[in-house]
């Protein structure tokens, strides 16, 4: 885990793509348990995503990246060449993401939700 940490500090761009292949993928309902996603939040990299109905809260909401047609390989080429172009812009989603998963997406906020569900399951 922690050379995983060690890799994405020399990277500047998270991906997250899922494919049909995937139960994430194609604009399905997918699920927010994609690790990844939240990797590449904490480290500050904007995230290039493919169009998840679970993610685009997190991503449109926080401004913390870009959704992309996963098949559309101009469309990400684009995506990768806007934030490597505009390393503002590109830095000020990094920080986006690395406040969301501070303040959001962190065992502090997820834990009470976590007991919550175990106590509803064990006094059903």
């Amino acid at each position: 885990h922690s050379e995983v940490y060690g890799l994405l500090e020399k990277c500047s761009i998270g991906m997250a793509l899922a494919s049909d292949n995937n139960p994430n993928g194609n604009k399905k309902e997918g699920s927010i348990g994609v690790t990844k996603l939240f990797e590449y939040m904490f480290k500050g990299l904007p995230v290039i995503s493919s169009e998840i109905y679970s993610w685009e809260p997190i991503i449109k909401g926080y401004e913390c990246g870009v959704f992309v047609d996963y098949k559309d390989v101009q469309q990400i080429k684009e995506a990768i060449a806007f934030l490597v172009s505009n390393q503002d812009e590109a830095r000020r989603m990094g920080d986006n993401g690395k406040k969301a998963v501070k303040e959001q997406y962190c065992w502090q906020t997820q834990e009470p939700i976590l007991f919550e569900l175990y106590n509803n399951i064990l006094n059903k």
